[in-house]
């Protein structure tokens, strides 16, 4: 992490914190394809040097998604956190909510309508969401490139946002 101010350049490095999940899919239903599940987390405080925020952090996530026809699904998410304020002097209650539609257009091509909401605790201009697609590359069952464009809802926010990401499955 470099931060550079009126010319000076200030670097911090080292190992981040670490987080432990747990899923517990209590939902499986084969014949409609849909699955839901439990997944709470906790973020210890591990870093070394100024990597990190001192706190212990943590907080449920609720994943839904079902098979509406072929190469078509469904999927939607809450999420419940406790996490640590900027100024380090309480902790801050962060709901989240998304929705999506994903296609299979063949192949290895995906495409993907997705939309977010979240509000916090933080303070009055905590609300915020997302309206945006996406195309995916799926390389292998366990590789997959992802490309998406968002229009960022929000007072005082980048309106517009893209993203690459490189996702990789190890199980």
């Amino acid at each position: 992490d470099t931060v550079s101010k009126s010319g000076v350049d200030e670097t911090h490095s080292g190992i981040g914190d670490v987080s432990l999940r747990a899923k517990w899919a209590f939902l499986r239903d084969p014949s409609s394809n849909e699955e839901a599940a439990l997944i709470p987390y906790v973020m210890l405080p591990t870093h070394s040097s100024a990597v990190g925020n001192n706190s212990v952090q943590g907080g449920l996530i609720l994943p839904w998604e079902r098979a509406l026809a072929t190469g078509l699904k469904a999927g939607a998410m809450i999420e419940w956190d406790e996490l640590r304020n900027v100024s380090n002097t309480r902790y801050d209650t962060r709901w989240y909510g998304s929705a999506l539609v994903q296609w299979d257009l063949g192949g290895k091509i995906g495409a993907y309508a997705e939309t977010t909401v979240s509000a916090s605790t933080a303070g009055s201009s905590s609300y915020t969401g997302t309206v945006g697609g996406g195309a995916t590359l799926s390389v292998s069952g366990n590789f997959q490139w992802d490309y998406e464009v968002s229009r960022v809802l929000g007072p005082g926010r980048n309106q517009w946002t893209q993203e690459l990401r490189f996702r990789w499955k190890i199980l």
